[in-house]
């Protein structure tokens, strides 16, 4: 490894913090960790609240020279959100973190493999990544940890500002930036795809840039006859009643479905399933499990839920607007349900928009 160059490294770190998307915030740190240590891989694996795997992005850097000799620096990003698999020294490593909270190494072959924690506002978040052709000395190890602490602190700022106050949960401004990403994402995929996918492949399967058969949903829950609780018990008890809610749904979700309080008593959520599934099963068991919980003073609380296919032929709006519709019926046909917008196309309960209709309201 090559000695930091410091106009370099203060670039990166002030790249770094311009960010306000977490994602990308860890796309940066990458690049700067590939830069600052002169290696070509590097990988960082989220962990959520319960210590499982969120996602892993995966860092390329590499060295062309054009026509004219001069040398570009390409950075690659891949990111994986199921199916990751970790090789045996990696997961060797990742318990002895587990137990220090510091750093370790491990050689490689002619390698080191080098793994580094990385923290938020509930402790331990991540794990560094990377390999490199010798142990990192001490002045590279002194400069990484004061990036990860830099890291460290804006990450927390970030997530923080993404997080609604009084259930912890992502928030609506959260969900807004997920959702133009991952509809960015599956939009170029998509595009990519097209000369080499037939099209009845392509045709609603937006995971195929994983790799695998899988495809997203969205739901809208919406805690049923919310108002008379506020207005019976108070709004203290209210806000207990969403925050006893928003557990019940985050115990009961799986590892990589993501949860948001999108505004008042109603609730995001977006999963996967396999390409085969037609009715994620998850919403029935969210609804149940909440229905069966005694809740205080109130007793019993019950939710209806009305969801989607998610794919790139349709904005943002219009996903929440489908999942909106089909939580509608869900409310008009006695609360307590789960409801899907296809499903009730199908049945012709309600008409379909067009591909490439805009809905204002």
């Amino acid at each position: 490894m090559y000695a930091v160059q410091m106009p370099s490294l203060l670039e990166r770190l002030g790249s770094l913090t311009s960010i306000r998307d977490t994602e990308l915030l860890e796309q940066s740190l990458l690049k700067t960790v590939l830069s600052t240590l002169n290696i070509a891989d590097c990988s960082l694996y989220r962990l959520n609240e319960r210590q499982d795997f969120l996602r892993v992005i995966h860092m390329h850097r590499s060295a062309k020279r054009s026509a004219d000799e001069a040398e570009r620096v390409l950075e690659r990003a891949e990111i994986e959100y199921s199916n990751i698999v970790l090789g045996e020294d990696l997961m060797d490593l990742i318990d002895t973190v587990k137990l220090t909270l510091h750093q370790a190494s491990r050689k490689q072959g002619s390698k080191v493999l080098n793994l580094y924690p990385l923290f938020g506002r509930a402790g331990m978040n991540g794990y560094l990544v990377f390999e490199s052709r010798q142990p990192i000395s001490l002045s590279h190890s002194a400069i990484l940890k004061g990036i990860l602490q830099l890291y460290r602190n804006y990450y927390t700022l970030l997530d923080e500002s993404q997080r609604d106050k009084l259930t912890g949960l992502l928030n609506r401004h959260a969900l807004d930036q997920g959702l133009d990403r991952m509809l960015s994402a599956l939009s170029s995929h998509s595009e990519s795809a097209t000369e080499s996918t037939p099209i009845q492949e392509q045709e609603h399967d937006p995971e195929l840039r994983r790799g695998g058969n899988r495809q997203y949903w969205l739901a809208v829950v919406d805690v049923d006859h919310f108002k008379p609780i506020n207005d019976n018990y108070g709004h203290v008890v209210g806000d207990e009643i969403l925050l006893l809610v928003a557990q019940t749904m985050h115990r009961n979700l799986r590892e990589g479905d993501l949860l948001y309080r999108y505004g008042g008593e109603e609730f995001v959520i977006i999963t996967t399933t396999d390409a085969e599934c037609r009715r994620p099963e998850q919403f029935d068991r969210l609804r149940v499990a909440i229905e069966r919980r005694d809740f205080p003073q109130v007793g019993r609380v019950t939710v209806s839920v009305g969801f989607c296919r998610f794919d790139s032929l349709h904005s943002a709006t219009t996903l929440i607007a489908h999942a909106d519709k089909a939580l509608y019926e869900a409310k008009r046909g006695g609360r307590n349900r789960v409801e899907s917008y296809g499903e009730l196309v199908d049945a012709g309960v309600i008409k379909q928009d067009a591909y490439g209709s805009v809905e204002l309201f």
